[in-house]
């Protein structure tokens, strides 16, 4: 057994036996033999390759090697550093784009949390409560919410006793559309910059449940609380929407506090539908006294006139060849936005003014911002087919973020709003913020701000609508602005640009006059400190 067992070594031998057959077996050497062949192979090699240089003449001096070797090193100094420089604003520049992209999305996420665990809190909430009665006009059947259609299923609350004022600190929770892209959701913004230039504290909470609109303005991120922290409750939502917005949060964040409802209408006459809304807030504040006046006729609650602060912010670096607007001619500007329901706004009729007002060859340029839905609209298609092949007439579509809407505004020579009708009018006064010529219908809201000295008021016929579009239902009486007017005001900017913008600088100081920051934040803080102390 031992001599097997030995047999099955492997040996020396075996290992060269091995080799053998892969081919590999060479003369074993040792290793001092290795390194002595080794430094001799290597002194011959070289002197063998200096005689050869030497006979070519290939030698070169010492110092103009050393020139030679120095300038090289120092052009790839050069080339490391530069690279180095780059990869580090690289790196510099992912960081900041990691850094913010991480903290939208942890918003976001945070947001999401919270609205889930507000559902189920809801859901255990009502369980058990008993549903309203929908809101009728005379003995007909109820009349369902104007604009429900993008809203979840709303939850019926049971009836409820409004709070007397907390007396309490100072401070108020704001609650609106916090990114949405649109004028309510701007409102909600300038009323929480306002109170903050007034120094008065808030919180923020943000109702997501909006479809029909863009919400990437991010203004706000990073700001939002999460539960309310005053007595006193500012809501940034239409009545028709309101019952909705309530279930959404706990009820007990509203019954509990003095609430406060922050109001839009275009209209002379407040629509019956808002009743159902009255009982679940203490005052209303409005825009305009013209809303007011509105809503005062059917409120059994105070409302109170609360013009909106304007800011325009710093602008970004947007010129006129960034929205493919021709750099040497007089530009107009409109706006509208098809959920803001396009009859109102009218924008078909600046096209016929600056069509009546110019010829083709003249070196003027009108071009109308539309927010639209992804398929348009009957209004929308008729828009398109009336400026079909005009080549002084751009229409944009893409959505803009606030500071590309506001460069477009400061990109124009003058802004123009044919409306029917307007319960404040946040794209004229932003307009004259700028220092923007103003071209506007004389009526509604908007003529509180605009004076015959600050704008160029277009004359108008009172006319009934006569048929429903969307919440404006026929009957209701708006505004008819003379395209005539309109057309001949438009000539008159292009003929004396000079005169056009000084009526510019006295529309942009009035409005930092009456309508800054500042001012908007005192009106609230006044109002605000009346009812703490009440």
């Amino acid at each position: 057994m031992a001599s097997r067992c030995c047999s099955n070594k492997i040996t020396p031998g075996t290992v060269k036996l091995i080799l053998q057959r892969k081919g590999d077996c060479y003369p074993m050497k040792t290793d001092t033999q290795h390194t002595t062949r080794s430094t001799k192979s290597r002194k011959s090699t070289g002197a063998s390759q200096r005689r050869k240089r030497k006979l070519k003449g290939k030698f070169t001096s010492t110092q103009s090697r050393s020139r030679s070797s120095s300038k090289l090193t120092a052009r790839r100094k050069q080339e490391r550093k530069a690279k180095k420089a780059r990869h580090t604003k690289r790196s510099k520049q992912r960081t900041r784009v990691r850094r913010y992209v991480s903290s939208a999305f942890n918003e976001l996420r945070a947001v999401k949390a919270l609205d889930r665990e507000k559902k189920s809190k809801l859901h255990a909430l009502h369980a058990d409560a008993p549903p309203l009665p929908s809101p009728s006009i005379g003995e007909g059947a109820p009349l369902p919410l104007p604009n429900d259609s993008f809203l979840h299923e709303p939850v019926s609350l049971p009836e409820q006793e409004l709070p007397q004022p907390a007396k309490q600190v100072l401070g108020v929770n704001l609650f609106g559309f916090c990114y949405a892209e649109m004028g309510i959701g701007q409102a909600l913004r300038l009323g929480a910059m306002a109170c903050s230039e007034a120094g008065v504290p808030t919180t923020l909470h943000n109702y997501p449940l909006l479809k029909t609109t863009r919400q990437q303005d991010y203004s706000l991120l990073g700001k939002l609380a999460e539960a309310p922290k005053y007595g006193v409750n500012l809501v940034y939502f239409n009545p028709d929407i309101l019952e909705q917005v309530i279930s959404y949060f706990s009820q007990d964040t509203f019954t509990s506090k003095y609430t406060i409802g922050y109001w839009h209408w275009e209209l002379p006459v407040a629509p019956p539908e808002f009743d159902a809304a009255f009982k679940y807030v203490n005052e209303i504040w409005v825009p305009s006294e013209f809303v007011r006046a509105a809503i005062a006729e059917r409120s059994p609650v105070p409302v109170y006139t609360m013009p909106h602060g304007i800011v325009t912010e710093p602008l970004s670096p947007y010129n006129r060849s960034s929205f493919g607007i021709p750099e040497d001619h007089t530009v107009f500007l409109t706006m509208f936005d098809t959920y803001s329901i396009t009859e109102r706004k009218n924008p078909a009729a600046v096209i016929h003014a600056f069509n009546s007002a110019f010829q083709y060859d003249e070196k003027v340029h009108l071009v109308i911002k539309g927010l639209c839905p992804e398929n348009g609209n009957e209004s929308y298609q008729q828009l398109e087919q009336l400026i079909k092949g005009h080549p002084q007439i751009t229409l944009l579509t893409e959505p803009l973020s606030r500071q590309e809407t506001l460069s477009l505004i400061a990109c124009s020579d003058a802004y123009v709003s044919l409306h029917r009708a307007e319960g404040f009018g946040l794209c004229c006064a932003e307009a004259m913020m700028l220092g923007k010529p103003v071209i506007a219908t004389n009526w509604s809201g908007n003529t509180e701000y605009m004076t015959a000295d600050n704008s160029y008021l277009v004359p108008f016929s009172l006319t009934a609508i006569t048929n429903n579009y969307g919440p404006y239902t026929a009957g209701q009486m708006w505004a008819e602005p003379s395209v005539v007017e309109a057309a001949r005001y438009m000539r008159t900017i292009h003929d004396l640009p000079q005169t056009a913008r000084v009526i510019g600088t006295k529309a942009q100081t009035d409005m930092q006059q009456h309508h800054s920051l500042s001012a908007a934040g005192n009106r609230m803080r006044q109002r605000l400190e009346q009812i703490i102390q009440s």
